[in-house]
């Protein structure tokens, strides 16, 4: 409900206005009526209501100079002026006094109710509006961290040039900088134990740890330096402004030293803090921050868990470096021998070759090893075997090795890759070897009473394993074989022999001769006695054959 005052020396006139409208209706409430510009000016300060309808003429105080009155006290109420005079003197005072409308008596209610809802408009619209710039700036508090962050994102990507934009950013945002003409720096502290480029959600357990080393490098700094830190690629970035009077380089060096002490031991885990140069304007930042990220960079020749300030080396190409061809044929050597234990040995060797030359750059070092696993694969292939049966995976192998953080994690990846490849040759070797034990056996064996569980037992293996084996190298099962190659044993026998048919049965391992019978037919299409004949009928003909020539 909307609250109406009316105020009007003539108690007619009031009663009038109060009982021929229907406020309610219109979710208006008549709050109070007075009869001078004193009572009504105490109405309004004890009732505070959102529209006043207000006599001209009072007495003790005129409907105009209790509108200012009102005003004077900041009371927010839209009034509505009601005169007997219409008078350019009256009505230009009433528009400086910001009134909403100006009646002339006798003023019938319609009209009266016209204006009153005019007015309460108008408060519907200001309240409207407050309301959208109230949620506005709860919105803009409540997101000044992220737009913060997308800020300082944008400069250290080099985004943004405009120094009045830098600047109007740096107010609006509430960044911790002085403003003035500073320099800058960015430092970076990345987590060893996660990928640098690392995008997407994280663990809750790398939340909480980088959450809660914020917050340590966020403590430490905080009482010599300005700066702003938050989280970006799982990893904190620092943007300190340096005032060269008084904060020097060594200072710094000892706070994060502390801040990479605390880390190690509060959190157990080990941070490479990359330092870029100092820069100015901070549209510059761009520049630090890519000199921090070559710092880290230096971790992979050099380690990890240490605080590197950029030099200008870092970034630059270190040349060439020769494929350490002898290395490699040693590798590809030791595969081929299925010599595990020196595998070890000959990756050392092709990392130390490489790094022995200089200061290689990660990019080529991984085109080096990327190199080397290619000629791995080549390897396999022509040697026919598939990638997959060593138990690795050529996608996601590949991943690993851009993961390495360090080229002594990768030499270990290459050796874990490549111990992979040697035990699955070998076993793949192995299982080629069982298999055959299972054949030889067969061959040797089959006239007698052999079966799965038999060989299995002579080869240390369940059945079922062996069953599985013997299927994947010959592309049949076990049972099906030793049929077929009885019954081959068997056709040479009746082709060759004068064996009966419950002979041969059982010459090659059958105690039953009807079902030697079901087997021969079902394997042959014919019956033993009919396989006999057909030999000989065949014989005959090839003999009568020879006696017409």
């Amino acid at each position: 409900m909307y609250k109406l005052v009316i105020i009007d020396d003539e108690k007619e006139q009031v009663e009038g206005i109060k009982m021929a409208i229907a406020w309610e209706q219109y979710e208006i409430e008549i709050c109070g009526t007075a009869f001078n510009g004193r009572q009504g000016l105490e109405l309004i300060e004890e009732k505070l209501p959102d529209i006043g309808i207000i006599d001209i003429k009072m007495p003790l105080l005129g409907g105009l100079e209790l509108i200012e009155e009102v005003n004077k006290k900041n009371i927010k109420m839209q009034s509505i002026i009601l005169s007997g005079y219409d008078d350019f003197y009256f009505a230009q005072k009433a528009i400086e006094l910001k009134t909403t409308n100006y009646l002339l008596k006798p003023c019938q209610p319609e009209k009266i109710l016209q204006s009153v809802l005019k007015v309460k408009n108008v408060i519907m619209e200001e309240q409207r509006r407050k309301n959208i710039l109230t949620c506005y700036q709860e919105l803009i508090s409540s997101n000044i961290p992220i737009l913060k962050e997308k800020f300082l994102t944008e400069l250290i990507k080099g985004e943004i040039h405009d120094l009045e934009v830098i600047t109007k950013k740096i107010h609006n945002y509430e960044l911790n900088f002085s403003g003035a003409a500073q320099d800058y720096c960015v430092v970076l502290f990345s987590n060893d134990q996660q990928p640098y480029s690392g995008y997407g959600a994280r663990s809750e357990e790398t939340e909480y740890i980088i959450l809660t080393i914020l917050d340590t490098v966020q403590q430490s700094l905080a009482q010599e330096y300005r700066f702003e830190a938050f989280c970006y690629n799982n990893n904190i970035l620092t943007v300190l402004e340096v005032n060269k009077q008084e904060n020097d380089l060594q200072t710094l060096l000892k706070r994060l030293e502390t801040i990479k002490q605390r880390i190690n031991e509060v959190h157990d885990v080990s941070f490479t803090i990359g330092i870029g140069d100092l820069v100015s304007p901070l549209a510059a930042l761009w520049k630090s921050y890519r000199q921090a990220e070559a710092a880290i960079e230096t971790r992979f020749l050099s380690g990890e868990n240490r605080i590197v300030l950029y030099d200008y080396h870092m970034s630059e190409e270190n040349g060439e470096f020769l494929y350490p061809l002898q290395a490699v044929n040693r590798i590809l050597l030791c595969l081929e021998k299925g010599d595990e234990e020196q595998v070890k040995n000959t990756v050392h060797e092709f990392f130390h070759n490489i790094s022995v030359e200089g200061k290689p750059a990660k990019r080529q070092i991984q085109k080096l090893s990327l190199t080397l696993f290619s000629n791995i694969l080549h390897f396999c292939l022509d040697k026919n075997i598939e990638f997959k049966s060593t138990g690795l995976d050529i996608l996601k192998t590949f991943d690993q090795i851009f993961q390495a953080k360090t080229m002594l994690q990768l030499e270990e990846e290459m050796v874990r890759i490549l111990t992979g490849i040697v035990r699955g040759l070998v076993s793949n070797k192995e299982l080629n070897e069982i298999v055959q034990f299972a054949l030889d056996y067969i061959h040797e064996h089959y006239p007698h009473n052999i079966n799965l569980q038999l060989i299995a037992e002579q080869v240390n293996y369940s059945p079922s394993y062996l069953s599985l084996l013997f299927k994947q190298e010959t592309g049949t099962n076990f049972i099906d074989y030793l049929n077929n190659y009885r019954i081959e044993m068997a056709k040479k026998l009746l082709k060759n022999t004068s064996y009966k048919n419950y002979e041969v049965a059982y010459k090659v391992g059958y105690q039953d001769e009807k079902y030697f019978y079901q087997l021969f037919k079902r394997y042959t299409g014919l019956t033993a006695s009919q396989y006999r004949e057909t030999l000989l009928l065949r014989v005959k003909r090839e003999r009568c054959g020879i006696n017409k020539k």
